[in-house]
């Protein structure tokens, strides 16, 4: 049961309606009367540990000694916030004891979560650049300071009426790891890299950068990462699919920006990029050129002609041996998927340009020694030949043209 409008904390805040609610608190929209601004107030409320009566108090009906330590988790929370000062970390204006409980006075975001922008056709590479930069400079700021925010995800994410992002909700964070026998299991799955969930307590920022990474992945693609225990199930195959070897993406966004985000999910920590190689990338503007923007065709073209390519496939290559990994508890790599899966629906591009070009050289080189040889011969066939001119230069052009194509386009290693 959440506190109703007009109930008064110490005389100088009043709550208007509720935000929202959780298992372990209620946010309110209030007002500061001494200072005559709104502000946004949570009140520490673990509903499985307490009620509350007629008049607003909070009555414990659970263990006193997990309220204790979740009261501390919760006046912790209000430290960190009330000790930074960053535009895009939501400011925290103190902390007011009273009811048997604990009211965190915090900066009202004016605005809308990342949550509720569902439509990913909707965003562009400029505006998701420029959700994107002020973020990882808050990174890079609580890195600074030593604390890891260690639950970001698109609900956490506000985006102000004039399209300033603003990270909140730091009832995870952490300075430093608990000497507390409790910990709570902060996971969000999709969301949560594998050093988090094999360590609640784990503080290192590279939880961050693989949140940031899944959420630009869930607004991009509309939906979340495989979550890091499927991924890890087989050492040699991540079920992964790289953003920037995706044909649409790339019609959308730079490669570039899509590697990024690649790199930032990668479940290796010691691999995944930080926050400062993520912020210097952007730097870069890169667009999609030509013949990326064209890939896409060629992927349609490669099914129109399966039939064929599957005819002219080589066989299977197999994996190359690996040793075993060493048995600590790190996670490993992104492996990205073999060119020739059982269950792969295409040929690979570069595979049906090589061959496309391999018979282009060999038919317009035929036509162009018979066409020579007729020249030293008689009769009707000669000159037949000769018509096919035209056809053996085309050949040939299309296999030059092939060739240019491998070497100057990425293709993803396989």
């Amino acid at each position: 049961m959440a506190l109703q409008p007009g109930f008064r904390l110490n005389k100088q805040y009043g709550i208007e309606r509720v935000l929202g609610a959780g298992g372990f608190g209620v946010t309110y929209v209030g007002r500061d009367f001494y200072h005559d601004r709104r502000v946004a107030i949570k009140e520490n409320f673990p509903r499985f540990l307490v009620q509350r009566d007629a008049a607003g108090r909070v009555l414990l009906t659970g263990d006193a000694r997990t309220y204790r330590w979740v009261m501390r988790h919760f006046v912790t929370e209000a430290h960190f916030l009330s000790n930074l000062n960053h535009p895009n970390i939501v400011r925290g204006y103190g902390i007011v004891e009273s009811n048997n409980t604990a009211y965190f006075i915090m900066e009202y975001v004016q605005g809308k979560s990342l949550e509720t922008y569902r439509f990913p056709s909707e965003w562009t590479e400029p505006t998701l650049r420029r959700i994107l930069r002020p973020l990882l400079d808050a990174l890079l700021y609580l890195q600074q300071n030593g604390i890891a925010h260690r639950d970001i995800k698109p609900a956490n994410i506000m985006v102000r009426d004039n399209g300033e992002p603003v990270l909140i909700d730091f009832g995870a964070a952490k300075s430093q790891p608990s000497n507390c026998s409790m910990s709570m299991p902060i996971v969000t799955l999709g969301f949560s890299p594998p050093e988090q969930v094999a360590d609640y307590d784990c503080i290192d920022p590279s939880i961050d950068v693989y949140a940031l990474g899944a959420t630009m992945y869930n607004l991009i693609t509309g939906t979340i990462p495989d979550i890091v225990t499927a991924r890890m199930k087989n050492p040699n195959y991540d079920t992964y699919t790289p953003l920037s070897t995706d044909p649409h993406l790339l019609s959308r966004f730079s490669e570039n920006f899509l590697l990024l985000i690649d790199r930032a999910l990668i479940l290796d920590a010691r691999s995944r990029l930080t926050a400062e190689e993520w912020l210097m990338g952007l730097q870069s503007n890169t667009q999609p050129s030509p013949v990326i923007r064209s890939v896409g065709v060629f992927r349609r073209l490669s099914r129109w002609f399966s039939s064929l390519g599957r005819a002219l496939q080589p066989a299977p290559r197999l994996q190359p041996s690996r040793t075993p990994a060493p048995r600590t508890p790190a996670p490993r790599p992104v492996q990205r998927k073999a060119a020739y899966s059982d269950d792969s629906d295409e040929i690979p591009l570069d595979v049906l340009l090589r061959w496309g070009g391999i018979i282009c050289y060999s038919l317009g080189g035929l036509l162009m020694a018979g066409i020579v040889l007729s020249l030293f011969t008689s009769g009707s066939a000669g000159g037949s030949l000769d018509s096919f001119f035209p056809f053996a230069v085309c050949c040939i052009f299309a296999g030059v043209l092939c060739s240019i194509i491998l070497n100057f386009t990425d293709f993803p290693d396989d």
